[in-house]
């Protein structure tokens, strides 16, 4: 059965969707000695020989068994495979046996459950905007009650929805928390929260 062949690197663990559609027009893969030109190619992994940066992709069946590690990401540490300023990443962390890749990311200032596998096909469901997957956070807060006013202007400007989404955020040192939207703009809640005056030191997911 033939499948594109963007999607058999992804479910090969190779990348994601999206990684390996750039892989094709890098002209990094080929198919059976011949370079990839077209982003649509249909292949068959059972008879086609696949390869990536010049090593051939093994059987896809036999690599179904895919790697599922739920890390807890301190802070300091940054949701990425490799980094070019040598900061610490989740891979590192793992050190697992097989190449592994975080699913979305948490920023290095913010802490909490970061995915890494290589299912290709779990990745490409769970960060599509159109599968609606939900992510929640808390927010410690450091300083006096923000009031409804400022939590309100703060869900709206950052995540595009009014204050239901969030709850006990009143009162010095209480976490809040944040649910809803499948993208969360965790840059514009940075600069919302450092305009609302009071130390928040952490985001954990």
């Amino acid at each position: 059965m033939t499948e594109r062949l963007h999607k058999v690197l992804a479910h090969a663990g190779v990348a994601s969707r999206r990684a390996a559609e750039q892989m094709i027009r890098d002209r990094r893969v080929r198919v059976n000695g011949a370079v990839v030109l077209e982003m649509g190619t249909q292949v068959d992994p059972e008879r086609d020989a696949i390869e990536v940066d010049g090593r051939r992709l093994a059987n896809v069946e036999a690599s179904a068994d895919h790697i599922y590690v739920v890390l807890n990401k301190p802070l300091g540490v940054v949701s990425t495979v490799r980094d070019p300023e040598r900061r610490p990443t989740v891979v590192e962390m793992v050190n697992a046996s097989r190449r592994l890749y975080p699913v979305g990311r948490l920023d290095i200032d913010s802490e909490g459950l970061v995915l890494l596998t290589d299912d290709g096909e779990l990745t490409f469901r769970l960060t599509q905007a159109r599968f609606a997957v939900e992510k929640e956070y808390h927010v410690l807060v450091n300083g006096p009650d923000l009031g409804e006013h400022v939590l309100e202007r703060m869900a709206h400007e950052s995540f595009g929805y009014d204050s239901a989404g969030w709850s006990g955020a009143r009162g010095a040192g209480r976490r809040s928390q944040a649910a809803g939207t499948p993208h969360v703009q965790r840059p514009g809640l940075r600069r919302r929260r450092a305009a609302a005056g009071p130390h928040w030191p952490a985001a954990p997911r």
